[in-house]
C-alpha cells in the first residue's frame, strides 16, 4: 500500500523527475460521491496522473482504501467541514471530526505534521465554503489555498487568486472531482518530495493545469446525496471514522 504521511519517501516510490498531482478528489466515503475507490485510481491513471490526494468530506477511509489499489501513490486527505465551512488536510494519520472550529480544525492538521489548504474560498452557491471572514481570520494559519477549483465559477476562483496572492500562500489547483470522468481535469507538476515541508518547497514552484467542468456535475453530486437519503450508503463501504 503506497500512502503517504507526513514523512513518506515519495520520491523512493515514483522516481519521476516531474509528477502529475492530483489534489482534490472524492469516493463513495463522500456523501455526494458514488465513485469506488479502486475506480478512482484507475481513471487517475489512465488520466496520466503520478500520484493523488483523496479528500472525502469529514473521512479518511476512502483515501486508506484508495493507497491500498496500490495503483497510484496516494496523499491522504481530508476535506474537513468546520463551524465556519470546509478546510483540507494533508498527509493525515486519523480521521479529523466535523464541526469544529476553524482553528481546532487546523490544530488538529497540524497535530499530525499536516498541510493545511483551503479549497473553493470563493464559491458563494456552496454553503460548505469556508466564510471570507473567517478566511481573513485564518489566513497566518494556512499553507495552501486552492485557486482553481474545476467546480468553482470564474469569479470564484479569480477571488482565490487574488486572495493568495495578497497573503503570499502556496497556490493549490484541484479537480475536486466526484466522478470518475472529473478526476484529473486540474492538476499541478511538481518536483518529487519526500514528506510533508518538501511538498510544500515543491508547490511553491509549481506548474498549474486547469480546465473547468461543466456545471452538470453538480447534478452527479446532487443524486448521490438524494440515493444516500432513500436507501443509505453502500453496505460495502460504511462510513466510519
Amino acid at each position: 500500500m503506497t500512502k503517504f504521511h507526513k514523512d513518506s519517501p515519495a520520491t523512493q516510490t515514483v522516481p519521476r523527475e516531474i509528477l502529475r498531482v492530483e489534489l482534490h478528489s472524492h469516493t463513495l466515503w463522500s456523501h455526494d460521491c458514488g465513485t469506488d475507490p479502486k475506480q478512482l485510481m484507475i481513471s487517475a491513471k489512465k488520466r496520466g496522473l503520478d500520484m493523488v490526494a483523496v479528500t472525502d468530506h469529514n473521512q479518511i477511509g476512502g483515501a486508506f482504501e484508495a493507497a491500498e489499489q496500490n495503483i497510484l501513490p496516494v496523499i491522504i486527505g481530508e476535506e474537513i467541514l468546520s463551524n465556519e465551512g470546509e478546510i483540507i488536510g494533508y498527509f493525515l494519520d486519523q480521521w479529523i471530526p466535523s464541526g469544529l472550529s476553524p482553528e481546532e480544525t487546523i490544530a488538529r492538521i497540524r497535530d499530525q505534521g499536516g498541510v493545511v489548504s483551503v479549497p473553493h474560498p470563493g464559491d458563494r452557491i456552496r454553503r460548505s465554503t469556508l466564510r471570507r471572514e473567517s478566511l481573513t481570520r485564518i489566513m497566518p494559519l494556512i499553507d495552501m489555498i486552492e485557486i482553481f477549483n474545476s467546480r468553482a465559477s470564474e469569479n470564484a476562483n479569480i477571488f482565490a487568486q487574488e486572495q493568495q496572492e495578497r497573503n503570499n500562500k502556496v497556490a493549490a489547483v484541484g479537480s475536486d472531482a466526484h466522478t470518475a470522468w472529473e478526476i484529473g481535469r486540474s492538476w499541478q507538476e511538481i518536483q518529487p518530495f519526500s514528506n510533508s515541508d518538501e511538498f510544500l518547497e515543491s508547490m511553491r514552484m509549481a506548474k498549474l493545469h486547469t480546465v473547468q467542468s461543466p456545471y452538470l456535475v453538480h447534478f452527479a453530486s446532487t443524486y448521490q446525496k438524494l440515493r444516500r437519503r432513500l436507501i443509505g450508503p453502500p453496505a460495502q463501504r460504511p462510513l466510519k471514522p
